[in-house]
């Protein structure tokens, strides 16, 4: 089964308030989707955010990549075979972004094409615990905003943004549990704010305070520095933005880390898929980390969540964020009860966008 023709749609989703991340602040989610047509008319689909900061792109240096490079490679290839893809986009150096934006794409299309979900073909859970993430604010309000969600939606883990130094950090945590219980799951993500010097006492505070994991709390390397401070604390510290490829990950994985996130939205799901195996044969737990997605791209997540053993769901699934847009693009329904979500039983997320809305969106751009 070969492409028939395919179509990139640069959009933005409003969020219901401003977001501030670590090296921005955001009204609306910037995102480019991908439409894969096959011979036979189905359809497959798949998003990535477009964030600097991020992923190292923007809507024009992603879309000449794609359209140069990567949909190109995909001409010749049977697309029922997403291997095929990973296989020819692997001879491309770096682009880790649009060649994971491709191979999520063509995962959906084949599952389009055969009538079957991700979720059939991997097994797994049939509902994923989720948690919620809240980004940079002064305390009292990220305490006011858990409370809010929690009640709303039940979650019972949070990510804590961190980074606005040692003492505020902790008064957030404090905060958070004086409002919701001391009995929420808290993971902090510092996007790498920390110097070196500063992981002793900052990891040891995080540890006082009953956290979960510790995620990329200064800019770290595989080496024996990261060795010497994963095994000089109690806590897991969560490998995210240094382990970007597979060759990452196991060199990670051999200097003894304890934990890996995972972001198909960021690198695609056949990556993510390969650093879970990887990551077994060390005893390196893994997570499902968030990638700006849509309700599009949640629903790739959660499969992907679903399929992991219960010893890699220590930490629930960050793929609630959706919630936070304004508008989507796929009518598709996510409810998230319990702190957890139903996976869909989707054959083609693709054939469930509105792609009217998706064009309308993409003229604004």
């Amino acid at each position: 089964m070969k492409l028939s023709s395919w179509a990139l749609f640069p959009i933005a989703l409003p969020y219901r308030r401003k977001v501030v991340w670590a090296n921005a602040s955001e009204t609306a989610s910037p995102l480019l989707l991908l439409k894969l047509v096959a011979e036979d008319g189905s359809v497959g689909a798949a998003e990535v955010a477009v964030k600097p900061g991020w992923f190292g792109t923007t809507f024009r240096s992603i879309s000449v990549a794609l359209e140069e490079m990567f949909l190109p490679l995909c001409a010749g290839l049977d697309v029922r075979d997403p291997g095929a893809f990973v296989q020819a986009a692997a001879k491309i150096p770096e682009h880790t972004a649009a060649k994971g934006l491709v191979d999520n794409a063509l995962w959906d299309l084949r599952s389009a094409i055969t009538r079957r979900s991700l979720r059939s073909e991997w097994g797994g859970a049939g509902r994923v615990a989720v948690s919620w993430l809240l980004t940079r604010q002064a305390p009292e309000l990220m305490a006011r905003e858990a409370a809010e969600a929690i009640g709303q939606h039940g979650f019972r883990e949070v990510k804590l943004k961190g980074g606005q130094g040692l003492d505020i950090d902790v008064r957030a945590i404090r905060a958070l549990r004086a409002a919701v219980g001391s009995d929420i799951r808290i993971l902090v993500d510092s996007n790498a704010h920390y110097g070196a010097a500063e992981m002793p006492e900052y990891l040891a505070a995080l540890a006082d305070e009953g956290v979960l994991a510790a995620e990329d709390p200064c800019a770290m390397q595989p080496d024996a520095a990261f060795e010497r401070l994963q095994a000089s604390v109690s806590i897991p510290i969560l490998v995210d933005a240094p382990a970007w490829s597979l060759r990452d990950t196991a060199l990670f994985c051999e200097r003894g880390a304890r934990a890996l996130a995972l972001k198909p939205g960021r690198s695609g799901l056949s990556l993510a898929r390969a650093q879970v195996a990887l990551a077994a044969r060390t005893g390196c737990r893994v997570h499902v980390g968030f990638g700006g997605e849509s309700a599009l791209g949640t629903i790739g997540a959660l499969q992907l969540a679903g399929s992991l053993t219960e010893r890699d769901s220590w930490l629930a699934a960050e793929v609630s964020y959706f919630v936070m847009l304004a508008e989507q693009v796929i009518d598709v329904d996510l409810k998230i009860s319990a702190g957890s979500i139903a996976i869909p039983e989707l054959a083609g997320v693709g054939e469930r966008v509105d792609w009217e809305r998706v064009r309308r969106l993409s003229a604004l751009q």
